[in-house]
């Protein structure tokens, strides 16, 4: 049996004793609602209740900002703007009793005044009900309707509403892939850009290349400048995508920041000066407390970064030399998308792989990196090792968007059985504070040597737990001015999409010679969704005709060992070489 209801008009309400149930209410309909999990039903209320935020933010009228002189929208009738108001009279009531029901109960009988205020909004809402009632009939041709099924105890939600299995989204995307592309030059209409003054410093970074020598200038703002308070509605891409992993939803060309993913990954040696500090330090727990610092570092300076970074395509590369160490990195997988990043320098080696799943969770979405990272200091051997934390952007349908870490992780050192455990600490609901984290390192015998502790995205101090001192950990850097119209890029991410004329003998793969990206960066949005569309249909025929003759792909740089990828060496010889004829043309 199949229901309506106006779901603008609707409370969406959690069963008392169910956590599975749940129902969409007016005064005149009740659909009673059952998932498959207590976690599936907390998908569906709130993005439910996501929706009807964003169908109100449609709106171009509202009591809110309206003026004596404004008038209603000449397709509104009074009628349709008053079921409109009253719906929404309901749904402040519900947002109310939910923000409510999460002060524990021995404070709330603590405070009449709380309990009074709950009794009038009450009534508000009944008096809103009843007008409700009267309209609700005259308005049913207004308003957007959502179709649902309705259910017994042994029924479940059809999923087909809201979410999609893995082959409808494949269908939808190979059928629909032109449609949504068309919709996004459309949108990208309303994306502002401003010209750059000038984005080139003075200054320029020499980088050698055996014989011969890059000489690269020091950027210091994009080509052009992004209004950071664009709007944009996130919502038409992620309304149906809760659960879902998001590297297999496409994303229009002004979600993402002029970088690919494994030039992003080479961030993470942004603070590489710990790594250098940690080399010369005797005391090996110290060493650990550093290394510690270096491995929450990665994270410094993305507070802001909540664009979506390119994913890179198959066999897309990247190389950087800078602060004393080269850099390689490449897509070694497509589905999963994983990509592998070797760093070498006189006093150390770094390297790992990240396969980073995303997935929106119907307020918010979660990034999860799974990989091992690994650092070899050369003085000490000392072999260290660790996972990345989770990172969650809040706030993605409404209000100010913020980024936070959490969870924990465990470094620990191969070499001595030394080890350091950090806990980045998770933003209560009414707590200011943010981005905090604590640590402790410990010897092999398990006694704690030293304390970590401060703000990951400001400064981090190592403290001694016999003596009190304090040992620095980081500072971020200073950022460059107007950085907030430069996608919010520090000034190590500044340069790493400098345009490949500067380099020498720079590898057709490199992610230097991208076209979207390079687009996007220029301010040419329109170029740069039609050549992120061209190159996402290239890569999978190319897919399609290795499938046909059944080739399997392998990395150029990279090789496969017991759940990691590791480097095989002679990037840097056949760079030199510069003979790239045997490269794979991606771009």
């Amino acid at each position: 049996m199949k229901g309506e209801i106006r779901l603008q008009n609707a409370q969406v309400v959690r069963h008392s004793t169910n956590p599975k149930r749940f129902s969409i209410e007016t005064n005149t309909e009740c659909l009673q609602l059952k998932a498959h999990s207590n976690h599936e039903a907390e998908q569906w209320i709130q993005a439910l209740k996501s929706l009807q935020q964003e169908f109100y933010k449609r709106l171009s009228w509202s009591p809110s900002i309206a003026t004596e002189q404004q008038e209603l929208p000449e397709d509104s009738s009074l009628l349709n703007f008053l079921a409109l108001k009253l719906g929404e009279i309901s749904g402040f009531h519900a947002e109310m009793q939910e923000a409510v029901d999460l002060i524990p109960e021995k404070v709330r009988s603590s405070i009449p005044g709380l309990q009074k205020v709950l009794k009038i909004s009450s009534k508000i809402k009944q008096v809103a009900l009843d007008s409700l009632r009267v309209i609700d009939e005259e308005g049913k041709k207004t308003f957007p309707k959502i179709k649902i099924s309705l259910i017994n105890d042994s029924e479940n939600i059809e999923k087909s509403s809201f979410r999609y299995s893995a082959t409808d989204i494949n269908e939808y995307q190979e059928t629909d892939r032109k449609i949504l592309f068309e919709e996004e030059c459309k949108e990208i209409e309303e994306i502002e850009f401003e010209d750059a003054r000038s984005d080139i410093s003075d200054e320029v970074e020499k980088i050698s290349n055996d014989r011969q020598i890059s000489i690269v200038p020091h950027r210091k703002s994009l080509p052009f400048l992004r209004n950071p308070n664009q709007k944009i509605n996130i919502w038409k891409v992620v309304k149906d995508s809760i659960g879902k992993e998001l590297s297999k939803i496409t994303v229009p060309v002004y979600f993402n920041e002029p970088l690919s993913f494994i030039q992003r990954f080479t961030e993470d040696l942004t603070y590489s000066e710990i790594i250098e500090r940690a080399c010369i330090e005797n005391d090996p727990q110290l060493r650990l407390a550093l290394v510690a610092c270096f491995a929450v570092s990665v994270y410094a300076n993305g507070t802001n970064r909540t664009m979506k970074p390119f994913n890179p395509l198959l066999g897309e590369t990247y190389e950087l030399e800078t602060k004393g160490f080269r850099l390689i990195s490449e897509q070694v997988s497509h589905h999963p998308p994983v990509s592998a990043m070797h760093c070498e320098h006189l006093k150390y080696i770094y390297w790992g792989n990240t396969e980073v799943k995303t997935h929106f969770k119907g307020t918010y979405i979660q990034a999860v990196p799974h990989g091992i990272f690994h650092l070899v200091l050369k003085e000490t051997n000392d072999h260290i090792v660790w996972h990345k934390p989770k990172t969650n952007i809040y706030n993605i349908i409404m209000g100010k968007i913020y980024i936070d870490n959490s969870g924990s992780i465990e470094i620990s050192n191969f070499n001595n059985g030394d080890r350091a455990t950090i806990e980045y600490k998770k933003k209560g609901w009414f707590e200011k504070v943010t981005h905090e984290l604590e640590g402790s390192v410990f010897d092999n015998f398990g006694n704690e040597k030293y304390k970590i502790e401060g703000k990951w995205n400001e400064a981090v101090i190592i403290r001694n737990v016999l003596s009190d001192k304090v040992v620095f950990g980081y500072e971020i850097n200073q950022f460059p001015e107007g950085y907030e119209q430069s996608y919010y890029f520090s000034d190590y991410a500044m340069q790493l999409n400098s345009p490949p004329d500067y380099f020498i003998n720079l590898p057709k793969t490199d992610s230097r010679y991208r076209p979207d990206q390079r687009a996007l960066e220029n301010g040419n949005l329109k170029l740069a969704a039609s050549e992120k569309w061209r190159l996402e249909e290239k890569q999978r025929h190319v897919r399609k005709k290795r499938e046909e003759r059944g080739i399997e792909y392998k990395p150029r740089w990279f090789y496969y060992d017991h759940d990691e990828w590791l480097y095989k060496g002679g990037y840097w010889d056949y760079k030199n070489s510069g003979d790239f004829s045997d490269l794979p043309d991606i771009f």
